[in-house]
């Protein structure tokens, strides 16, 4: 039981600890002519691909977001 309870602490700490180093590594997009709300709907809907094309590996859907971004023409600094 304890040793459930242990894996289980170790697993939200290892999510935690992937999510701030995403959170760390903050990029910028941008695109030549794209309005605000253009640019928000397009990460969003990269995002979502991305997370449903691997939903248990966020470092993964990282990447597939970028590639996505890039695909519709943005820069990524």
């Amino acid at each position: 039981m304890v040793i459930l309870y242990i894996q289980r602490m170790v697993r939200a700490g290892s999510l935690v600890a992937v999510s701030c180093t995403l959170a760390a590594c903050a990029t910028t997009v941008t695109k030549e002519g794209a309005t605000p709300a253009e640019t928000q709907r397009d990460i969003a809907e990269c995002q979502y691909e991305a997370k449903r094309a691997s939903p248990d590996n966020p470092l993964i859907a990282h990447g597939i977001a970028q590639d996505c971004l890039k695909l519709r023409g943005y820069g990524l600094r």
